[in-house]
Parts: structure tokens; sequence; C-alpha cells
């Protein structure tokens, strides 16, 4: 009986201790590359990437990027009408 308990408190310490690994994150040096004459209106985040919401300047067009957190690459682009 005493081997159970011990087992059993032995995992729930191990799968806390792993939990709060995941928790730390690493500094990300990350440059992305911004549409000109544009201004960035809404910002967000997902998964294991960003998006960015932009404004033209001049005739209001909105652009929605999402980027690549791993690399900076462009993921997808949606042009809203």
């Amino acid at each position: 009986m005493g081997i159970l308990i011990i087992a059993g408190f032995s995992v729930v310490v191990v799968t806390i201790y792993n939990r709060s690994q995941l928790s730390i994150q690493e500094k990300m040096d990350l440059k992305i590359a911004l549409p000109e004459n544009y201004k960035i209106v809404e910002t967000f985040g997902m998964d294991k990437k960003i998006g960015f919401r932009f404004m033209h300047l001049s005739n209001g067009k909105q652009v929605l990027r999402i980027y690549n957190l791993k690399d900076g690459s462009l993921a997808n682009e949606i042009i809203l009408e």
C-alpha cells in the first residue's frame, strides 16, 4: 500500500515539473517584412503564428497577414474588401 502511495506521489511530482517547463519561453529574434504605406490596426497571436491587420494609409484598404513565428515567413495573406 505504501509503495502505491509513493508511486502515485512520484507521478504527480514529475507531471507538475514537466508542465512547468512548458511555460518557459525562449527569446526570439525575428524580423518580419511589413508592407509599405500601411499602418498596423490590430495584432493577434495564435498557436505558433502571429497575425497583423493592416490598413493602407491612402485608400483604407485592409490586409490580414499571418506569419510563422519559427522563421518569420508569411503563412497567409487575406485582402479584406
